[in-house]
């Protein structure tokens, strides 16, 4: 059996790999610790966070604000909430100027952390409970994926 301390340990290091926050030179799914959500997005600015690479196709803002959302979500849910999903909602930041990306990316940020601390202070681990923190590692590496294809194929095209 796995020891809870180990568990989310191996979770922490996970996410902030996800995330985009980790000290390790290599990742274990990313080619580097600061290749994640965080530090794909630093340098980029709004103009390009904003850029469609094909008409009517999500932005980096988009995939980046509909992950401030799931974040936010999640969060509520593990706070004992019980909040009623609207993700077409997540999906309508298209286009930012540099005030709102900013912000965004400080949302994000301290979106990031209060899940760390959620997972840092939670005892109990019933099968429900894993099954969400896995499946939210996973979307939040999805969309990391497709923020890297975006970057790129934005920087081929100009």
């Amino acid at each position: 059996m796995i020891q809870t301390a180990d568990f989310k340990g191996a979770i922490s290091a996970l996410l902030d790999e996800a995330f985009g926050v980790s000290m390790a030179t290599t990742g274990e799914f990313l080619d580097t610790g600061k290749g994640g959500l965080l530090g794909s997005i630093a340098a980029l600015d709004a103009r390009t966070a904003s850029a469609e690479l094909h008409p009517g196709e999500e932005t980096i803002a988009s995939h980046c604000a509909h992950l401030l959302y799931d974040l936010n979500l999640f969060l509520a849910y593990e706070q004992g909430q019980a909040p009623r999903p609207d993700y077409p909602a997540s999906w309508r930041t298209r286009n930012l100027d540099q005030a709102a990306w900013k912000n965004l990316r400080l949302e994000l940020q301290a979106a990031c952390n209060e899940v760390q601390s959620r997972l840092q202070v939670r005892e109990v681990w019933p099968k429900i409970v894993i099954s969400a923190w896995m499946a939210l590692l996973a979307h939040i590496a999805y969309h990391v994926g497709v923020i890297h294809k975006l970057r790129s194929s934005l920087e081929a095209s100009s």
